[in-house]
């Protein structure tokens, strides 16, 4: 008599996961990764679509070998405010895309990034949460403005 295959959340997630960094891979196909001296439109959805396909088989085979390495997370029952913070982060997501053209490249993702920092933190109405948001936001656009030579929308701060 052969063991049945435990249907897990890991190996549920990690199939998603895998389906998503595919379908990443197939949009990303006709665009071009570049060089590296010159970063393509491509570059990456390619790179997030191989991480999340790597991580994702690793996640599968884990989940596959060992399927009670993932019991205790199985059991638990969902945080209380978990279902209210995805939501949350979906709805930022959508605002913040709308918002972008209008507000700026830097003003959006300075309130987006520290939203989100918000949801994950312990005292959301720290300090920290709007420090960190300002370095994620700050890095982001040196990276893409000083160093890639993207052009932003700068929005109000324009």
């Amino acid at each position: 008599m052969s063991a049945r295959p435990v249907l897990s959340r890991a190996l549920v997630g990690g199939v998603l996961f895998l389906a998503v960094g595919l379908l990443a891979l197939v949009l990303s196909s006709d665009l071009s990764p570049g060089t590296l001296r010159v970063v393509g439109p491509g570059a990456l959805p390619i790179a997030v679509g191989l991480g999340l396909v790597l991580l994702s088989v690793v996640l599968i085979v884990k989940a596959i070998r060992e399927p009670n390495a993932f019991a205790a997370a199985d059991d638990e029952g969902p945080e209380p405010w978990g279902r209210l913070r995805v939501v949350a982060v979906v709805a930022l997501i959508i605002a913040y895309i709308a918002v972008l053209p209008h507000a700026g490249f830097l003003l959006a993702s300075f309130v987006l990034m520290s939203a989100l920092f918000a949801i994950g933190a312990e005292k959301p109405f720290g300090p920290m949460p709007l420090v960190a948001g300002a370095l994620a936001s700050g890095t982001a656009w040196a990276l893409f403005v000083l160093i890639l030579d993207v052009r932003l929308p700068k929005g109000l701060l324009g």
